[in-house]
C-alpha cells in the first residue's frame, strides 16, 4: 500500500510574527569593510554606478584586494562579464598584488546569460563582483516591476550568505544610471563616481557621491586619484 506523502501550504498567519519575538532573534553581526577607501558590510548588496571610464573598474578591484588584505582567509569572486581576460590581466599587474591574495581570487569573464542558476553557484564567496548589472539582468530594462524582482533576489542572497555583493552599474547619457529605478532603490548602499576636473594632470580625479546608505556604512567624502594606466588598461583589446 502506497503512502501519499501531504503538503501543508504554509498560510499568511504562519509568517505573522511579533515584536517582542522578532527583537529575540540573532542576526549576523554587520562588520565594516574596507573603511580607508570604499567601506562595504557583509550582508549589504551594494551598487558602483558611473559613466564609461570613469573608474569603475579600478575602484571595485581596489575594493577586491583592500577586503582580501584585511581578511586572510576570505576569497572573491571578480565577474567582469564585458571585459577580456587579457583587460582583466592588464589590470591586475598594475596593482602588483601579492601572490597570497591572487590565489583567492576568481575570475569570470564570459556571459552568466548562458549559465542558468548562476545565482546559486556563487554564494560560497565571500566578496563578490558582477559588472555590469545589464549583463546580468535578462529583462526590461525599463520595467521598475521587473528589476525590482531581480534586485530582491541578489538583496535575499546577499543577505542569506552574508557576503558581500557589489554590482557596477553603467549611467545613460544624460548622467543618472540606466534604466529602471528599482535598481537602486533595491540596493542597499549606493556609490556614485564622477570625475573632477584636474587641468593639467595625467591622472583622473574621482568623487564618490554617496546616494543611498541604509545601514549607515559610510561616514565620510570620498575621492580617488585613478592613475591614466589603469584607463589605458581598461581599453586594451583582444588580440587572441
Amino acid at each position: 500500500m502506497s503512502s501519499v506523502k501531504i503538503i501543508k501550504k504554509k498560510t499568511l498567519e504562519s509568517h505573522f510574527i511579533t515584536g517582542s519575538q522578532l527583537l529575540k532573534i540573532k542576526f549576523p553581526k554587520m562588520e565594516i569593510s574596507n573603511k580607508d577607501f570604499l567601506p562595504l558590510a557583509n550582508g549589504v548588496l551594494t551598487m558602483i554606478s558611473g559613466a564609461g571610464g570613469v573608474g569603475k573598474g579600478f575602484v571595485s578591484l581596489q575594493s577586491v584586494i583592500r577586503y582580501l588584505t584585511e581578511k586572510e582567509e576570505a576569497t572573491a569572486l571578480l565577474w567582469y562579464a564585458e571585459d577580456a581576460q587579457r583587460v582583466l590581466a592588464s589590470r591586475l599587474k598594475l596593482f602588483n598584488v601579492d601572490t597570497s591574495i591572487i590565489e583567492r581570487m576568481t575570475f569570470l569573464s564570459i556571459s552568466p546569460r548562458d549559465y542558468k542558476g548562476w545565482q546559486s553557484k556563487i554564494s560560497k564567496f565571500d566578496i563578490i563582483i558582477l559588472d555590469p548589472l545589464v549583463y546580468f539582468y535578462e529583462d526590461n530594462e525599463n520595467d521598475n516591476g521587473e528589476a525590482s524582482a531581480f534586485m530582491s533576489l541578489l538583496n535575499k542572497q546577499c543577505v542569506k550568505s552574508d557576503n558581500i555583493m557589489i554590482v557596477v552599474h553603467h549611467h545613460s547619457k544624460s548622467g543618472q544610471t540606466r534604466g529602471a529605478s528599482a535598481f537602486t532603490d533595491n540596493a542597499r548602499l549606493v556609490y556614485q563616481l564622477t570625475v573632477s576636473a584636474q587641468d593639467g594632470a595625467p591622472d583622473k580625479a574621482v568623487d564618490v557621491n554617496v546616494l543611498k546608505d541604509n545601514f549607515n556604512v559610510c561616514q565620510k567624502e570620498i575621492s580617488y586619484i585613478v592613475p591614466q594606466k589603469m584607463t589605458d588598461a581598461e581599453t586594451v583589446e583582444e588580440t587572441f
